[in-house]
């Protein structure tokens, strides 16, 4: 076992000692200690252990007991006073649920939290390779491997995900860089005799099929490899035969966009003649460029995906269009897409699907999902795991009567926990800068709500603690009713913004601001408050009022200063189901349910001036028939079973393919992707107006399918469900247009 603190003081280390969860210890379990700023939290970056971190208001010694639940704990201490607390657990058993428990202290006065818990199920980190394990020898040879890797690795900047070795030999090449990094490591090569030597070399040291795999095939040119799927390309046939390897096109193929690596070449420079570089790159129409420094080295970064969108709020942006801007390339068909990855995480990482999560985001090749109290990050084009939290606070449920607790940029994920915000690395995991409430008075009294991410802006809430919901078992809380309990809002009483670098910027407080309403786009922040004085006076966040409905302001403030731009005065109908807004095209739309019908109101976006209603009748009031978020098209506002033309309100289509189950819609420029017939995961063509699904694959019941990278992403969200035979993985689909299957 090992153990260091966060600022890297020398620990004291008692080993061996059992405690009783109750026993041993001053002072009172409480769920959260007030002397914690943020709960413990678990993050895995090998196998077999933990890293327990928590940070303290003020400085104490570190304490913490752990134990499985046998009963028996464990107990590590450090007496050097920080306020910054990191455990490394080693040793632990896979697949096992551990408890632990972080004593704290502040005037003297000792508390000793709740028990907490981690499952190990869920480390899913690559095992290590030792340093002194050499199937292949010690000598030159293995010393110019060696050498290479540290180049690639080095000049790739890349470390995780998977590595394609293109004319892999015995496999020398790809046990050296599997060694020195994190990379899942496939070799191919057309010589059946090398694959194999290289198979059994590898098989004696127990990598084999672990770490690294090799592939007899028939030619390089032609891979059986999906598309757009490896960090990393690389070739030992530079370094064994002196020659350039297969296709530059078919490398290009593989190669995954936005980022990923073709790094083709030799560091001693030798054997290879700048010919046959030139030869081979010729092929490659310009994409590759030759680096001659260290060595002679082909080397291409892949682009992005043309017309890919992304996912970096709950509805696809900040404006909840529901929309990712993704236009797939044109297909709006289930059978136009392939599968491009299965796996992780599977059915038991969630909560279940009732209770209505958050959206999975995703951003810059960067899949984000939660689970129960527990949240990560996988790579969008392979679904390699990146990086697994075990956040105890994290769980927010019943979003249609809420705002999510997270949004994503290209760089980072800002995830809402209890009264603190989060920026966490999106490729690392780690937790990179806490943000507070900008007023130290509401911090013991009030959690944080809304977050909205903008250019170097993160945006924030003011909900009363009790208000977010938290409850995800039992009926009530599949959050289905069409009244009462569980459609009440949650609202919050002031909302602020930072810089991403924690700098508060402004705070804006007059009345009880709907979460679901609050939208932003073009530099601006649009959110519907109430300001009835019964309201202001029930000091709740979470709204059962009828009064809600009275007294309301349509409210826009400038995103940079918090000025307010303007307000006007508006009188919608009660939202009892649901109350959201959307932002598109210089219009704000107002949608709200209640009493079997949908209603509509769309306002001007530069002075909030009414421009038109509409309302049409619910398919039903169960299922989430009566709770639909709209997802906008171009100037179409598509909510079950219609579509409203945004700038007349006219009714323009009235066929949308059957939703069937619960769940929401999420949108492409050419199609809805809905829950559909049989209750599977389905596909609406716009166009055409023909629906396509997914054999058994079903999503949660709001909304956990998205587009996004030129992408349809999947993370298993269904689970629990116990009405059909449904595939509990996560998958990744690309586009594959010259598919009729």
């Amino acid at each position: 076992m090992k153990f260091m603190t966060g600022l890297g003081i020398a620990a004291v280390l008692l080993l061996g000692m059992t405690a009783q969860a109750q026993v041993g210890h001053e002072g009172a379990r409480l769920d959260k200690a007030p002397e914690l700023l943020i709960r413990p939290y678990v993050k895995y970056e090998v196998p077999g252990e933990a890293i327990v971190s928590w940070i303290t208001e003020e400085p104490c010694a570190t304490v913490l007991e752990y134990g499985d639940e046998s009963g028996d704990r464990k107990q590590i201490k450090d007496f050097n006073k920080t306020t910054h607390h990191e455990v490394v657990i080693t040793d632990l058993d896979p697949q096992t649920v551990y408890l632990y428990a972080v004593t704290t202290e502040k005037a003297g006065a000792k508390t000793v939290s709740v028990d907490y818990s981690f499952d190990t199920t869920f480390n899913y980190t690559v095992s290590p390779i030792d340093a002194d394990v050499n199937p292949y020898g010690d000598d030159d040879v293995a010393t110019r491997y060696g050498e290479a890797a540290e180049k690639i690795l080095a000049e790739s900047g890349i470390s995780e995900g998977y590595c394609l070795v293109y004319g892999a030999g015995r496999g020398q090449l790809a046990f050296e860089i599997a060694k020195r990094s994190n990379l899942i490591v496939q070799g191919v090569d057309t010589d059946a005799k090398l694959t194999a030597q290289g198979r059994n070399l590898l098989g004696k040291t127990g990598i084999y099929g672990d770490r690294v795999t090799l592939h007899a095939v028939e030619s390089i040119d032609a891979l059986p490899f999906t598309s757009n799927y490896a960090n990393l390309v690389v070739s030992d046939r530079v370094l064994s035969d002196d020659a350039m390897p297969g296709s530059p096109i078919e490398v290009a193929r593989v190669t995954r966009p936005g980022g990923g690596v073709a790094l083709i070449g030799r560091p001693d420079g030798d054997g290879v003649s700048e010919k046959s570089f030139d030869d081979w790159l010729g092929v490659a129409s310009g994409t590759f460029k030759v680096d001659k420094t260290d060595g002679l080295w082909a080397k291409a970064v892949a682009d992005p995906l043309p017309d890919a969108g992304a996912w970096s709020h709950q509805y696809g942006d900040a404006a909840n269009t529901s929309n990712s801007g993704d236009t797939l390339r044109g297909a709006g068909k289930t059978n136009e897409m392939r599968v491009q990855w299965l796996g992780r995480p599977g059915a038991d990482f969630g909560i279940d699907r009732n209770p209505r999560m958050p959206a999975p985001l995703s951003i810059n090749g960067r899949l984000f999902h939660q689970g129960l109290n527990r949240m990560c990050g996988l790579d969008a084009y392979n679904g390699a795991m990146l990086w697994m939290l075990e956040v105890p606070g994290l769980r927010r449920v019943n979003i249609p009567r809420d705002g999510a607790n997270w949004a994503a940029d290209e760089d980072d994920v800002f995830v809402a926990i209890e009264e603190t915000l989060w920026r966490v690395d999106g490729q690392k995991g780690e937790l990179e800068h806490l943000f507070q409430l900008p007023d130290p008075a509401t911090r013991s009294t009030h959690e944080w709500g809304i977050v909205m991410q903008a250019d170097d802006l993160v945006f924030g809430s003011t909900v009363l603690q009790g208000g977010s919901y938290k409850k995800y078992w039992g009926g009530p809380a599949w959050y289905d009713q069409t009244e009462g309990e569980g459609t009440f809002k949650v609202c919050s009483d002031s909302i602020f913004a930072h810089s991403k670098d924690g700098e508060h910027r402004w705070t804006y407080g007059k009345g009880e601001i709907i979460n679901a309403s609050v939208t932003m786009a073009e530099g601006v922040v649009y959110f519907v408050e109430s300001r009835n004085e019964k309201v202001l006076e029930a000091k709740t966040g979470r709204v059962e009022l009828p009064e809600l409905w009275l007294d309301q302001y349509l409210v826009a403030l400038d995103a940079e200063s918090g000025e307010v731009l303007w307000e006007e005065a508006i009188d919608t109908e009660d939202g009892v189901v649901i109350f959201f807004m959307t932002y598109t095209r210089e219009k704000l739309l107002i949608t709200s349910s209640t009493g079997g019908d949908y209603h509509l109101n769309t306002y001007a976006a530069q002075d909030g001036k009414l421009m038109w209603s509409n309302s049409h009748k619910w398919t039903n009031s169960h299922h989430g028939a009566h709770m639909i978020h709209p997802a906008i098209v171009g100037d179409i506002a598509f909510l079950e079973p219609m579509g409203y033309d945004m700038n007349t309100g006219e009714q323009v289509r009235n066929d949308l393919g059957r939703r069937e189950g619960c769940a929401t819609v999420a949108a492409t420029s050419d199609a809805l992707i809905y829950r559909g017939e049989a209750r599977r995961v389905a596909m609406w063509d716009i166009e055409s107006g023909e629906v396509t699904s997914w054999m058994n694959l079903r999503p949660s019941c709001w909304l956990s399918v998205v587009p996004s990278g030129g992408m349809i992403l999947a993370p298993e969200g269904g689970g629990g469900c116990s009405c059909g035979t449904w595939v509990e993985t996560s998958l990744g689909f690309m586009p594959d247009l010259a598919s009729t299957d």
